[in-house]
Protein backbone atom coordinates (compact mmCIF):
# COMPACT_ATOMS: atom_id res chain seq x y z
CA UNK A 1 0.00 0.00 0.00
CA UNK A 2 1.74 3.24 -0.67
CA UNK A 3 1.60 6.19 1.60
CA UNK A 4 -1.43 7.92 -0.34
CA UNK A 5 -3.94 4.78 0.67
CA UNK A 6 -2.18 4.83 4.04
CA UNK A 7 -2.81 8.28 5.01
CA UNK A 8 -6.52 7.95 3.14
CA UNK A 9 -7.64 4.90 5.25
CA UNK A 10 -5.95 6.65 8.29
CA UNK A 11 -7.86 9.41 7.63
CA UNK A 12 -11.26 7.62 7.20
CA UNK A 13 -10.68 5.31 10.80
CA UNK A 14 -9.59 8.94 12.00
CA UNK A 15 -13.11 10.45 10.75
CA UNK A 16 -14.95 7.16 12.59
CA UNK A 17 -13.48 7.22 15.57
CA UNK A 18 -14.13 11.54 15.73
CA UNK A 19 -17.66 10.81 14.92
CA UNK A 20 -17.92 7.87 17.72
CA UNK A 21 -16.08 10.27 20.40
CA UNK A 22 -19.06 13.06 19.62
CA UNK A 23 -21.70 10.85 20.02
CA UNK A 24 -21.12 9.31 23.16
CA UNK A 25 -20.13 12.85 24.45
CA UNK A 26 -23.06 14.19 23.76
CA UNK A 27 -25.48 14.91 26.80
CA UNK A 28 -28.19 13.09 25.15
CA UNK A 29 -25.92 9.57 25.64
CA UNK A 30 -24.29 10.44 28.83
CA UNK A 31 -27.73 11.02 30.42
CA UNK A 32 -30.28 8.54 28.68
CA UNK A 33 -28.08 6.14 26.84
CA UNK A 34 -25.01 5.28 29.23
CA UNK A 35 -26.85 4.40 32.06
CA UNK A 36 -29.44 1.92 30.07
CA UNK A 37 -26.25 0.70 28.42
CA UNK A 38 -24.61 0.14 32.04
CA UNK A 39 -27.76 -1.59 33.03
CA UNK A 40 -27.93 -4.30 30.31
CA UNK A 41 -24.24 -4.78 31.08
CA UNK A 42 -24.93 -6.46 34.15
CA UNK A 43 -26.37 -9.91 35.18
CA UNK A 44 -29.28 -10.50 36.69
CA UNK A 45 -29.49 -13.28 39.21
CA UNK A 46 -31.01 -16.07 37.55
CA UNK A 47 -33.47 -18.42 39.32
CA UNK A 48 -32.24 -21.88 38.90
CA UNK A 49 -35.94 -23.25 40.26
CA UNK A 50 -37.30 -21.60 37.14
CA UNK A 51 -36.18 -23.96 34.79
CA UNK A 52 -36.66 -27.86 34.32
CA UNK A 53 -33.22 -29.05 33.71
CA UNK A 54 -29.86 -28.16 34.30
CA UNK A 55 -28.83 -27.72 30.42
CA UNK A 56 -31.93 -25.11 30.27
CA UNK A 57 -30.40 -23.53 33.33
CA UNK A 58 -27.17 -23.49 32.42
CA UNK A 59 -28.09 -22.76 28.64
CA UNK A 60 -30.40 -18.97 29.86
CA UNK A 61 -26.89 -18.35 32.20
CA UNK A 62 -24.44 -18.17 29.09
CA UNK A 63 -27.26 -16.16 27.09
CA UNK A 64 -27.04 -13.47 29.96
CA UNK A 65 -23.50 -13.31 30.41
CA UNK A 66 -23.29 -13.05 26.80
CA UNK A 67 -25.69 -10.37 26.48
CA UNK A 68 -23.92 -8.83 29.14
CA UNK A 69 -20.77 -8.74 27.62
CA UNK A 70 -21.64 -7.83 24.30
CA UNK A 71 -23.15 -4.06 25.88
CA UNK A 72 -19.70 -4.06 28.15
CA UNK A 73 -17.81 -4.54 25.08
CA UNK A 74 -19.84 -1.62 23.10
CA UNK A 75 -19.34 0.97 26.37
CA UNK A 76 -15.73 0.14 26.48
CA UNK A 77 -15.55 0.43 22.19
CA UNK A 78 -17.43 4.18 22.55
CA UNK A 79 -15.75 5.41 25.76
CA UNK A 80 -11.94 4.42 24.05
CA UNK A 81 -12.67 6.29 20.51
CA UNK A 82 -10.77 9.65 22.03
CA UNK A 83 -7.87 6.90 22.47
CA UNK A 84 -8.01 5.86 19.20
CA UNK A 85 -8.12 9.37 17.77
CA UNK A 86 -4.96 9.97 19.21
CA UNK A 87 -3.07 6.79 18.24
CA UNK A 88 -4.78 7.30 14.38
CA UNK A 89 -3.24 11.32 14.20
CA UNK A 90 0.26 10.14 15.66
CA UNK A 91 0.21 7.08 12.81
CA UNK A 92 -0.59 9.63 10.44
CA UNK A 93 2.44 11.96 11.33
CA UNK A 94 4.36 9.15 11.08
CA UNK A 95 6.92 9.13 8.11
CA UNK A 96 6.19 6.24 5.76
CA UNK A 97 9.01 3.21 6.03
CA UNK A 98 11.45 2.69 3.59
CA UNK A 99 12.43 -1.22 3.51
CA UNK A 100 14.26 -0.84 0.26
CA UNK A 101 18.16 -0.98 0.52
CA UNK A 102 19.95 2.65 -0.58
Amino acid sequence: MNDTDRKKRLEESLNKAMGLDRIFKTSEFQIYLLPYLKELSYVSPIDPSKFTSDSEFHYALRTANARAHVFSELIRFLSSQEGMISKIREEILKPKKQYGIE
